[in-house]
């Protein structure tokens, strides 16, 4: 950690360097943290900012800590300080459980100073955005410019300021002018080159902001900025400012203190001896837990008794990834008992079946002869990969259906399987994805009716009785959606889409990634043709290995001689959250490694004491839980009002995984993880059901 602290305790009624201040002196110094981590572009005049700040804490009585160490930013640590400073920082600097204490500690009542860089700091954070007041855009070269100051009597540095004053720096623009702010220095765009704001270009500011005190200077890039008089007699007066010296007050914060991990348990429910080859697994609203496993059992836990049965068994083709490979219960489950399937027909048939049983609680069993085929969609058994098969209901009772492009990968390389030639159909994923027509790489939306048939609801991506289309699509340009997720609010659609293998850009296009996606509408996420946010592959003969032009995300032309459905495809919508095997410049908190990205539910906290005590806290309200099959990690990602992403934060990081491949919420709150096991295609002895309980501390 690289950390100092300066601790010198001197009282004096005035201030040593040439400016007229009045300082009122505090009997005891007044604490303050200036951070200096930097994840982007690093200022070498942060040591100069440094120097200044301790010959400010000589003068003026100031006890500094000066660190670079993100994990100082919680609530015990930060309860010490009168005041935060951000030293010209840039980049996510701040994980979301460390950003959620500053923001508890601003609610608190505590203090912000943002120097230069410190706007270009916490991009995915509107709270963040709004404490600064404005956001760093672009800037200037540097040069000189003429600085118009506005006299305030909180800020006594202002009426001794020279008019016009003349400062060399690097000019910033703003995204947005700020609103709401007090402006203390602005610049006259007609003194230098490359404003981008006319008349009103503000350039330090203060307000009060969500409990606490802020304020802003964007100047600062060069090491002579924190030698200069005026430039320390701002920062000085803005230290005054911000200080809170009356204490702070945790009983007025709004927002809730991050859980520690340790308070998280997870408890084994049923272990490997009843879990083998495990695929998914639905709740029903009295707790039982039904789950289904790859070769064609289907099971049930009964959470009271702690009890496993096996309650029926379906024919299925089991080669390769094929088999049982999605489960959910009917919203009216508890009424009429009816279950749907999604599994691989024998071998014969060559078609994934989605299909309806009915289940006798008397009996404890699937009746067999009830079996309704809902759904056939075609698929071809020679190597298949990538066969989807989750399943989901959302409120209005639409079920929806992730089916995989039923793809191989191993002959491009790891870009797009997209070869054209003759006899290499399962090579080729713009037959199935990029394919209007075809119901594979996709994920559907239907509404089952009693009588065993569907409808189709409005808003899927193609009409009804559109020529080359099938109107059951409501996302195509799937890869692997091996998993799958309902916003039970917003009702927006969240899947994890699995990669392709390249592990760097090439002429044939991007290296893999895979993806975390979000679709608030119907639309097409891009496969074959893209990967990731919207990076583009190129059309390649792979009789010549010759390589063509990149494919267009706003009106993409599918030329497969296999193709059924339209040529232009819709637009491309972007990944939500995407990433590749190395470390992601994006989203780093998703680390390194072999990827396997999956969705799990978005949470939201119920005050109910009929729930139970050891349910996930309301600190997680809204946030999306997702997880990797490899990487064996679980994160928790939030978002703004609108659905944006803002920030990923760990989930029980100490935590012991074995390929998470379904998470589910219970009726009562808690979170329940479906445990593969290490080894795929064999039943495992780490394999299980487990709970994940929180021990409040009290």
């Amino acid at each position: 950690m690289n950390t100092h602290i300066i601790k010198i305790y001197f009282f004096l009624w005035l201030s040593s360097f040439a400016i007229s201040c009045n300082i009122n002196a505090v009997r005891s110094s007044r604490k303050v943290l200036v951070f200096t981590k930097t994840v982007e572009f690093h200022h070498t005049s942060i040591d100069d900012g440094i120097k200044m700040f301790e010959k400010l804490g000589h003068e003026n009585n100031l006890s500094l800590t000066v660190s670079e160490d993100p994990s100082i930013f919680n609530d015990d640590s930060l309860k010490q300080f009168n005041a935060v400073v951000f030293l010209s920082t840039t980049g996510e600097i701040l994980n979301y459980r460390q950003q959620l204490c500053f923001k508890r500690y601003i609610e608190a009542g505590g203090g912000f100073m943002g120097i230069h860089g410190s706007s270009a700091s916490l991009s995915h954070s509107d709270w963040y955005r709004g404490l600064v007041g404005a956001y760093f855009k672009n800037h200037s070269t540097i040069q000189k410019a003429r600085l118009i100051v506005h006299k305030d009597k909180k800020f006594p540095v202002t009426k001794s300021l020279q008019v016009p004053w003349i400062f060399e720096d690097e000019w910033y623009n703003w995204e947005a002018i700020p609103e709401n702010v007090n402006v203390l220095v602005s610049v006259d765009e007609a003194s230098y080159h490359g404003g981008e704001h006319g008349k009103i270009h503000p350039l330090v500011w203060y307000h009060e902001y969500g409990g606490g005190k802020s304020f802003y200077m964007a100047l600062g890039h060069t090491t002579e900025s924190y030698s200069d008089p005026k430039f320390i007699g701002l920062v000085h007066d803005g230290i005054n400012y911000v200080c809170n010296d009356t204490g702070l007050d945790y009983s007025r914060v709004k927002t809730p203190a991050p859980p520690e991990q340790n308070a998280f348990r997870k408890e084994m429910l049923v272990d490997n001896a009843s879990v083998q080859e495990p695929m998914g697994l639905s709740i029903s609203d009295d707790g039982r837990i039904f789950y289904i496993e790859r070769r064609g059992n289907v099971r049930v836990y009964d959470i009271d008794r702690k009890q496993t049965s096996i309650i029926g068994t379906v024919p299925v083709y089991s080669e390769h990834e094929d088999g049982l490979l999605g489960i959910a219960l009917d919203p009216g489950f508890s009424q009429n008992h009816w279950i749907y399937l999604f599994y691989s027909a024998p071998c014969n048939q060559f078609n994934y079946h989605l299909s309806r049983f009915r289940y006798d609680p008397e009996t404890n069993h699937l009746i067999d002869t009830t079996e309704i085929v809902v759904l056939k969609i075609h698929q071809e058994h020679a190597y298949s990969n990538h066969t989807g098969g989750r399943l989901c209901f959302d409120k209005q009772g639409n079920l929806f259906i992730t089916v995989g492009d039923n793809t191989i990968p191993f002959a491009s390389k790891g870009y797009a399987p997209i070869d054209q030639r003759a006899g290499r159909t399962e090579y080729d994923a713009a037959r199935s994805s990029g394919n209007t027509n075809d119901l594979r790489g996709k994920i559907l939306r239907i509404h089952p009716e009693p009588d065993g048939s569907y409808t189709i609801p409005e808003g899927n991506l193609f009409p009804r009785g559109m020529a080359k289309t099938r109107p059951e699509i409501y996302v195509m340009g799937c890869r692997n959606p091996f998993s799958i997720s309902i916003d039970p609010r917003t009702n927006f659609l969240y899947w994890g889409d699995v990669g392709p293998d390249a592990h760097k850009d090439s002429l044939e296009g991007p290296r893999g990634y895979d993806e975390v996606n979000q679709a608030r509408r119907a639309g097409n996420f891009g496969w074959p043709f893209f990967v990731g946010n919207n990076k583009p592959y190129a059309e390649v003969d792979f009789s010549n290995k010759k390589v063509g032009n990149l494919f267009d995300p706003q009106a993409p032309q599918n030329n497969s001689p296999r193709n059924t459905g339209l040529k232009i495809l819709p637009p491309v919508q972007n990944a939500f959250i995407w990433y590749p095997y190395a470390e992601s410049q994006e989203f780093p908190w998703v680390e390194s490694g072999g990827r396997t990205a999956m969705t799990g539910p978005v949470y939201y906290y119920v005050n109910d004491s009929l729930l139970s005590d050891q349910r996930l806290p309301e600190y997680y309200n809204g946030g999306l839980f997702i997880y990797d099959w490899v990487r064996n990690w679980i994160k928790v990602v939030r978002m703004d009002t609108n659905g944006n992403y803002t920030a990923m934060e760990e989930f029980m990081p100490e935590g012991h995984f074995s390929r998470i491949i379904d998470m589910q919420l219970g009726p009562d709150g808690m979170l329940y993880l479906l445990e593969y096991g290490n080894v795929w295609y064999q039943a495992n002895p780490d394999a299980g059901i487990s709970r994940i309980n929180f021990y409040l501390r009290r």
